[in-house]
């Protein structure tokens, strides 16, 4: 179950927005005022504001479609005054709750994610209209905020292609005015513009960076350098440039086709698409990569009494080796069992809490020493955690 989308879209249900919105058109949804009142707030805008080099890394200011460029907390109070807006990107790496937010949407969606924050003036537009090359969710946090969004006039755009620019349509597409708790999709090429309305207006923008076939074959052509037939040069071809050709010449002719049946074989390999999809999962990294002291010290023993969670925001690759190992890839990390560890590692990554005597019933024939084994570099990774005084140590998004 795609908690975490399932949590942004109420009441609408994943399904109904995968079939009637997703890439098709924009949704406005309105919700409990108090829908995002877990998840961020005025104190946590502070709280990274007051405890990061000023200007904060990732900030950005911009008024009616320029620049600000404030240099201390002096200038930055003074432009939003003046009513410039605040931008802080990728502010899931800041705030735990949004990047665990973060982290449980990738998970559902199984797609990239990235997050920022918009500090908006009352009457003063930050950006003027535009679209984005990713599809976003707009949560609107405090304040209220108007939006217009218009329909595409380039399918499907990347941040890097050839025919970007075009005229912005005069056409309406859905109008609204976003309060505390509401949801805004708008799908990537849609036009867009937004002023706050009566009070500073704050949200956040989740985009949803999709792969497309552009990535994959990205992907691939990183896959093939190892290859030394992709390496190969095209032949040297020694003409006399006086004497125009429209054809190739044989020897290239032949080196292109040699290339094109190399292609075809590798598209048409069965494993290909899985080898991209495990690719993909170990891009992922944890939310909260550092818990000193724990990571330091020895793993803590463990006895079949022992409780464990896993956070449910990990995706995770497990897979059978053609030389019988286990091959686990979570968080960054590749990690390999023997084949005896297969029942308990697939027990683990199927459940979300789990104790010693569930592993043993899974696997009868190994000891618990056998067992320990196996969890230790889960414990050591924190790709699980034991339960203390039976209050889990791991927290999900509180959304």
């Amino acid at each position: 179950m795609p908690k975490t989308l399932a949590a942004i879209l109420h009441p609408l249900t994943p399904v109904e927005f995968s079939t009637e919105y997703y890439s098709k058109k924009p949704l406005h949804i309105k919700d409990s005022p108090l829908k995002f009142e877990r998840l961020f707030g005025w104190e946590s805008l502070n709280r990274i504001l007051n405890s990061s080099p000023v200007p904060h890394p990732t900030m950005k200011m911009v008024l009616e479609g320029k620049p600000v460029f404030p240099e201390d907390a002096k200038d930055i109070l003074d432009a939003t005054r003046n009513g410039a807006s605040l931008v802080l990107e990728e502010i899931h790496k800041y705030d735990l709750n949004v990047g665990k937010l973060a982290a449980g949407l990738a998970k559902d969606i199984r797609e990239p994610v990235r997050v920022n924050l918009y500090l908006s003036q009352p009457k003063r537009q930050g950006y003027n209209r535009h679209y984005d090359t990713h599809d976003v969710f707009i949560l609107q946090i405090a304040g209220y905020k108007g939006w217009q969004v218009y329909d595409f006039t380039v399918k499907f755009p990347l941040f890097k292609q050839k025919g970007h620019h075009s005229n912005p349509p005069d056409e309406l597409q859905l109008g609204c005015t976003l309060g505390p708790g509401d949801v805004l999709y708008i799908p990537r090429g849609h036009w867009h513009e937004a002023t706050a309305q009566i009070e500073p207006s704050m949200h956040l923008t989740v985009g949803l960076y999709a792969r497309t076939g552009i990535d994959f074959l990205s992907w691939l052509t990183n896959e093939l350098r190892a290859d030394v037939r992709w390496r190969e040069t095209f032949p040297l071809i020694l003409k006399d440039a006086s004497e125009p050709s429209q054809e190739c010449d044989p020897e290239t002719m032949d080196h292109f086709e040699r290339l094109k049946q190399l292609i075809e074989s590798e598209i048409s390999e069965p494993s290909l698409l899985d080898k991209y999809r495990r690719f993909c999962i170990a891009q992922e990294s944890k939310v909260d990569p550092f818990s000193f002291p724990s990571q330091i010290l020895e793993t803590k023993r463990t006895n079949p009494e022992s409780s464990f969670v896993r956070p449910g925001y990990q995706q995770v690759s497990l897979e059978k080796r053609s030389d019988g190992k286990i091959e686990l890839i979570v968080w960054g990390n590749i990690l390999t069992f023997s084949g005896p560890a297969e029942n308990i590692l697939r027990h683990i990554f199927s459940t979300f809490a789990f104790s010693g005597h569930d592993l043993i019933d899974i696997a009868p024939e190994l000891t618990w020493d056998d067992i320990s084994t196996v969890l230790s570099p889960l414990l050591r990774e924190e790709l699980i955690m034991v339960v203390e005084n039976q209050t889990p140590i791991l927290k999900e998004i509180a959304i």
